[in-house]
């Protein structure tokens, strides 16, 4: 009879052990700050004066000072790369207007003597955007 009392006590002690565990368990951690997301949508945002740089699928069109002959509305390869006539690919994918129109002078400079290209964007559809989430309609 004298055993059961200590028993008891040592199970009512490994009990109260058992319900402190999982009450801290339980306990909210300590509070912290979230960041506010639009700060972090505002890092994925270019610069303002950062220029566009061309991309797969974009449509440009290349302009020659004085060799209108030469005109062309290409659109960018999923290759990132346009095809000219005689000189064959060149890569625009990662490049600004300036640049792209400095890699097709230099592609066409064996073929033809000071040229000097221009390049405009006609369409832009490199740059996509993917949303996520929960919306509704409020045409309903």
């Amino acid at each position: 009879m004298k055993f059961f009392p200590r028993l008891r006590a040592a199970v009512l002690l490994a009990c109260l052990c058992v319900f402190s565990l999982a009450a801290q368990a339980q306990s909210p951690a300590e509070p912290q700050l979230k960041p506010n997301p639009l700060e972090t949508l505002r890092s994925f945002e270019p610069a303002a004066d950062e220029e566009y740089r061309l991309g797969k699928g974009d449509e440009i069109t290349i302009d020659f000072v004085g060799r209108p002959d030469l005109a062309a509305k290409l659109v960018v390869g999923p290759d990132g790369r346009i095809t000219l006539p005689l000189a064959g690919d060149v890569m625009l994918a990662g490049q600004t207007r300036e640049d792209a129109a400095k890699a097709i002078d230099t592609a066409l400079a064996p073929y033809y003597t000071n040229l000097q290209a221009q390049v405009t964007v006609t369409k832009y559809t490199a740059n996509k955007v993917l949303v996520l989430g929960a919306w509704r309609s409020l045409a309903s």
